[in-house]
């Protein structure tokens, strides 16, 4: 695997992890864009990692009771070559 499909590939990885912790929390992405005062495609970017926006990002975690780490930040991929 090139290091652009890596790259793809942990995006989908990553936005699926906050995707499935709004799940669990009942928290969609309409009520935090109401909460914050944005469109809910602004939220829906920052979730799909097309943009970044701190206070979405934390909204989602206060909202979703989940780390800032376990969310947004990327985490070490070990390789088993």
């Amino acid at each position: 695997m090139d290091k652009s499909t890596h790259s793809v590939n942990n995006i989908e990885d990553r936005s699926s992890q906050v995707r499935i912790a709004m799940l669990r929390s009942r928290v969609s992405q309409v009520d935090v864009a109401k909460k914050l005062g944005v469109t809910k495609q602004a939220v829906n970017n920052v979730v799909s990692f097309q943009s970044i926006s701190e206070r979405i990002r934390q909204e989602i975690c206060a909202a979703t009771g989940a780390s800032y780490t376990e969310l947004w930040e990327e985490k070490e991929r070990k390789s088993y070559n």
